[in-house]
């Protein structure tokens, strides 16, 4: 009997050591519910204690797009900080889908602006390129008017060297310079219009190449 209540004695001992330790642990390990409400991750909520005969929290939303929500109301400041922490955690989640989802959409965009400028840079190269081949057929077409020019010009001159020597055919031959003169003129006028069109087709080539310039630099 006497072992009987030494061994009772003994667990009641163990027994009393053990709920001493769990109360020391939840004394100390438990978080301090009051001082996370004044933490900076809490600063983005208020946190109201309602009197009553069971004290209870609220918890509101103070900052952002959510300014003066009501998070909700609970029994205990622990309930009230982890539904705080929850929401948080939502808020940020969302953010975060936000932002990934806007950057996204910028990717998406810069690729199709440089997918754009690569074909625009191709269509200004092949316009550039247009242009050229019809600036050297102007200005081959050019060379071959001044050929021209300087032939009707001698032609001209032989005319009238011709008129002085021959009166006999005067007329004729006045008739035919009239008719050199009006050509020369004819193909004077053309030569102007198309170096016209050379200097301006020059000045668009050159444009363009600045343009590619430009873009190829980017």
């Amino acid at each position: 009997m006497r072992n009987l209540f030494k061994t009772l004695g003994v667990l009641l001992a163990v027994m009393s050591l053990g709920f001493m330790g769990a109360s020391i642990a939840m004394y100390y390990g438990h978080p301090d519910a009051l001082a996370e409400m004044n933490s900076p991750a809490m600063q983005a909520y208020s946190f109201e204690a309602n009197p009553g005969e069971q004290i209870t929290w609220t918890v509101t939303a103070r900052d952002g797009a959510n300014a003066g929500q009501n998070i909700g109301t609970f029994d205990s400041p622990l309930l009230a900080v982890n539904a705080a922490h929850k929401d948080l955690q939502s808020r940020l989640s969302t953010e975060t889908n936000e932002a990934n989802s806007a950057a996204e959409a910028a990717r998406q965009q810069t690729a199709a602006f440089t997918a754009s400028q690569a074909q625009d840079l191709e269509a200004t190269r092949q316009r550039k390129q247009m242009l050229d081949g019809f600036a050297q057929n102007l200005e081959q077409r050019l060379r071959q008017l001044n050929t021209q020019e300087q032939s009707l010009a001698e032609r001209a001159k032989q005319i009238q060297l011709e008129t002085a020597s021959r009166r006999t055919d005067v007329t004729r031959l006045q008739n035919e310079l009239e008719e050199a003169r009006t050509d020369l003129f004819r193909l004077t006028e053309i030569r102007r219009e198309l170096t016209n069109e050379l200097l301006r087709l020059q000045l668009e080539t050159q444009s363009l190449q600045e343009r590619i310039t430009q873009m190829g630099s980017q």
